[in-house]
């Protein structure tokens, strides 16, 4: 069963400079600058499906996802992991 952690999520004046980056450099730039909150797996709250709403914006790279509602001022990320047995 595929699962997600939360690495990051942002909203309001805490999320200005995030979406900032990804108004103005775009998503890939605006994913690398939230990844400097990633702190390893073992840190983040486990969801059992992706934390983002249903009229977020997503954008996935590698095992992770960003998602974003620029209207609603927020921004996250969260690592796609895998159960041990999935392996």
């Amino acid at each position: 069963m595929t699962k997600y952690q939360e690495i990051v999520f942002m909203q309001d004046e805490n999320a200005e400079e995030a979406l900032k980056i990804l108004d103005e450099q775009g998503e890939e730039d605006a994913m690398n600058h939230l990844k400097q909150w990633d702190y390893g797996e073992n840190e983040g709250e486990i969801y059992e499906q992706n934390p983002g709403g249903s009229n977020d914006r997503i954008y996935r790279k590698g095992d992770c996802i960003m998602t974003y509602n620029e209207s609603l001022g927020y921004i996250g990320l969260c690592r796609i992991i895998k159960e041990e047995n999935q392996k």
